[in-house]
């Protein structure tokens, strides 16, 4: 199953995760730090206005080169890795509620989520050259 992530740019990118892990329940999900992530998303809603201010043209194609370069990288990781990623960085979901999703440890995901940035890293490195 493939998931559109937009950017700050608004450019969709799309990548691939498993079925179970699409269809979470995201109700749930949702209703548990509805009022953390609605505080978080004002304050980074914000800070992302004011910073758009200062930024110029060269920063911004840089800015977007590098979210092109991390999305490239991630489709490279495994699609264990790859699905714990996007469910910690861009769905917010903490440690324990994909240890959840996927019937494994917290520890197990925290540990294979730090493998996975070690690699993105590795990658990264590989693509800038």
């Amino acid at each position: 199953m493939n998931i559109k992530i937009q950017d700050y740019n608004g450019k969709i990118t799309e990548i691939e995760v498993e079925l179970d892990i699409y269809e979470f329940d995201k109700e749930n999900f949702w209703q548990e730090d509805w009022r953390d992530r609605k505080s978080k998303q004002q304050n980074s809603i914000d800070d992302f206005c004011a910073e758009l201010t200062s930024v110029s043209s060269e920063d911004e194609y840089i800015k977007k080169s590098e979210i092109d370069e991390l999305f490239k990288a991630i489709d490279q990781l495994s699609e264990i890795q790859r699905n714990r990623i996007i469910l910690h960085y861009f769905y917010g979901l903490k440690f324990f509620q994909i240890s959840k999703l996927e019937n494994v440890s917290a520890r197990n995901i925290k540990r294979s989520v730090k493998l996975a940035l070690e690699n993105l890293n590795k990658i990264l490195a590989k693509i800038k050259g």
